[in-house]
């Protein structure tokens, strides 16, 4: 049961709602942990040992940040979670990882660490942690919240009537990217791989990779929008994982405002405690690329996803040395460059076989032509993608979404979504595998 689902939009979310909204206040994270458990529990193809897991790691974590005894026991449990992480990505090429355990593993690191700091407080009530930890807008693909503001929102939850509409606003908007724009997007990508990596010509495959990061793109955005829309209808404010971020001008700039989550927690989880900028250019350049490194893995095991982190640590280590100043006096072309660089960085991450990999980017670099009727056929629904690539539907959705004809709009793009769902296959997540 996805977000994206018949059965989550008109079964699921309007039951939850119902019972939600007529719960006392004080009782209200008791329902949301148990629609939590619930949805996870619903996913489809979800084992029960997998329910077991998340449960039990939930109570662990909870034990420990209560009872934290000898201080050797949180690096210890942290110790076991980044293990366990690293086993069930490794084992199998992955294919065993629990859904969302690269996110609600996280969410546990980032509150016992802050514990650790003494950052924070330890939650005492097992409903509420619970509820912090897998709270179903964001449990399986984030955003990752931070501790101290989460353990705030789910003690006091603030509900509106007008929190709820621009949270209702947020869902369709989220789905309508998903499922209307993304989904689509992606038929470009997929048909190259149906044309072959061999045969493509240099037009369909730059097109095609273009392709790609619009999917990702929009496919990711599509469910931080739904899980903030839904965080809102519940009384919770969830952090914007985006942030405009094919506008930046350099690459350091982009994964700023790209996940902003993630890049948020090895920011202030890994970067800074290995010292960040201070000390010296080297210990930079180490700090920079461990931070990368582990970026990597935390995709996937594969060595695909450690030459990606490589690549784009370089890139900032280049910026962070001499590259930014110049990027800076170049409006222009420090966009273009920016542009350049993210897409053939999303090389590696998209493409794990190496010999298709190579093959991929010497079509890039080849000449030759045909593929212009695929090309044509994908082009109105590319330049829609592009479109909700820059700033413009940011802007007219904060100038208009106080107007009704916006949320008619809106009640047409939800069923104009729900009648994709009901007639095409649906895509999954990206993220679901990560």
């Amino acid at each position: 049961m996805q977000l994206t689902s018949i059965s989550f939009l008109f079964y699921f979310l309007p039951l939850f709602l119902a019972v939600y909204y007529i719960t006392p206040e004080k009782e209200r994270a008791l329902v949301t942990l148990i629609g939590s458990v619930l949805f996870f529990v619903l996913q489809d193809g979800i084992p029960l040992w997998q329910v077991f897991l998340v449960l039990g790691l939930t109570g662990a974590v909870f034990l420990v940040g209560v009872f934290p005894g000898h201080r050797v026991t949180i690096p210890l449990t942290l110790g076991v979670m980044a293990s366990m992480l690293v086993c069930f990505k490794c084992y199998d090429g992955g294919r065993w990882l629990p859904v969302g355990m690269s996110f609600y593993l996280f969410q546990m690191a980032a509150y016992l660490i802050d514990i650790r700091r003494k950052r924070l407080e330890p939650e005492t009530n097992l409903v509420r942690f619970g509820t912090q930890i897998l709270m179903f807008p964001k449990l399986l693909s984030g955003p990752l919240v931070e501790p101290q503001r989460l353990k705030e929102q789910v003690k006091w939850p603030r509900t509106s009537q007008i929190r709820f509409h621009s949270g209702l606003q947020e869902l369709v908007l989220g789905l309508s990217l998903k499922v209307l724009v993304a989904d689509r997007v992606a038929g470009l990508w997929d048909q190259a791989w149906v044309i072959g990596v061999d045969s493509l010509s240099w037009a369909v495959a730059w097109g095609a990779l273009i392709a790609f990061a619009l999917r990702l793109y929009l496919d990711f955005h599509g469910y931080s929008l739904m899980a903030v829309g839904l965080g809102k209808m519940l009384g919770f404010e969830l952090p914007y994982n985006f942030d405009e971020p094919y506008s930046a001008r350099s690459v350091s700039d982009f994964y700023r405002r790209w996940h902003r989550s993630l890049t948020g927690w090895f920011r202030n989880y890994v970067y800074i405690p290995l010292g960040g900028n201070r000390n010296g250019k080297l210990r930079m350049i180490r700090n920079v690329l461990a931070v990368w490194i582990l970026t990597g893995a935390w995709h996937g095991n594969g060595g695909n996803y450690l030459l990606w982190g490589l690549i784009l640590g370089t890139l900032i280590i280049n910026e962070k040395l001499w590259l930014g100043r110049l990027l800076e006096k170049m409006p222009i072309g420090s966009h273009v460059y920016t542009i350049f660089a993210v897409l053939i960085s999303w090389i590696p991450f998209a493409i794990g076989d190496w010999g298709q990999m190579w093959t991929f980017l010497g079509r890039l670099l080849s000449v030759g032509s045909g593929g212009g009727g695929l090309l044509l056929r994908y082009f109105p629904i590319m330049l829609i993608g592009i479109l909700f690539a820059t700033p413009v539907p940011g802007l007219l959705v904060d100038a208009f979404r106080d107007w009704i004809w916006f949320d008619i709009i809106l009640f047409v793009l939800f069923w104009l979504s729900v009648y994709q769902i009901s007639t095409a296959p649906q895509d999954p997540f990206l993220y679901f595998k990560f």
